[in-house]
């Protein structure tokens, strides 16, 4: 389908989140509870064009490799999660979002449960030491990056690069 590592990682995370119950397969309530999570708001009756258009088994739900094609139908024909990368990005240190400091800290190996227990200026404080930048500096411009994507490719190649030296 065309998603990195990290997207896919991410989709089975939202996809569990909302599989409320537990079923493995998700109804139109639940995608689209989630889609007003993510200040997406979708017409129903779109949602459920879409929805249908990825429903390969004609279930009426989505497991999840169906609903990582409604992802997919969101991103090619929505732009959803392209819009706004480069924005994410271009901002200094200390105020590029919290969760894309965190997500960034786990190339590290800094686990997600102790990264969610610290408070912003620690995070902020860990990401300088890690990527090697000030916390005014402009991400974008002091790491060479231009999205997200290219942030957390930069990282795990600092990760490994950290790792050789011991």
């Amino acid at each position: 389908l065309g998603f990195t590592e990290i997207q896919l990682r991410d989709f089975k995370w939202v996809f569990d989140a909302l599989d409320a119950d537990g079923s493995g397969r998700l109804d139109i309530e639940e995608v689209h509870s989630g889609m007003l999570m993510m200040d997406r708001p979708v017409a129903r009756d779109r949602l459920e064009r879409m929805m249908r258009r990825a429903d390969a088994d004609a279930s009426g739900g989505l497991e999840f490799m169906e609903f990582l094609e409604l992802m997919k139908i969101l991103y090619t024909e929505e732009g959803w999660f392209r819009e706004g990368e480069a924005q994410l990005v271009n901002v200094d240190v200390q105020r590029l979002d919290i969760h894309i400091i965190r997500r960034t800290l786990e190339f590290f190996r800094i686990p997600k449960t102790y990264a969610s227990a610290l408070p912003r200026d620690k995070l902020v404080e860990m990401f300088c030491r890690h990527m090697r930048v000030r916390r005014t500096a402009n991400v974008s411009d002091a790491l060479g990056v231009r999205s997200v994507p290219e942030l957390y490719r930069l990282a795990g190649e600092k990760e490994v690069l950290t790792l050789k030296k011991l």
